[in-house]
């Protein structure tokens, strides 16, 4: 179902990012397991982090709607990668 998967729009408010993907979204990351689906999301946010700065946060949307909260990995909250500390 990746080949299905499309990323419809982008935008930013202040240090968060949104990524509206298409409908297959969810239900692809849902099938595809939590391990895969937690690498596959790591990567997303740590590539819009790294490379979008003052971007701190990345909220997923489906078809520009909040996804719903549960499943395999829970999509509804803010993801981002923790913060460097300063040792």
């Amino acid at each position: 179902q990746a080949e299905k998967i499309k990323l419809l729009h982008v935008f930013r408010l202040q240090d968060t990012a949104f990524l509206d993907m298409s409908g297959q979204f969810a239900s692809s990351i849902e099938a595809a397991g939590q391990r895969k689906s937690l690498l596959l999301l790591t990567s997303i946010v740590r590539t819009v982090q790294e490379n979008f700065s003052p971007v701190v946060q990345i909220r997923f949307l489906g078809v520009s709607k909040p996804p719903k909260s549960g499943g395999t990995v829970d999509l509804s909250v803010p993801w981002k990668m923790p913060s460097k500390s300063n040792s």
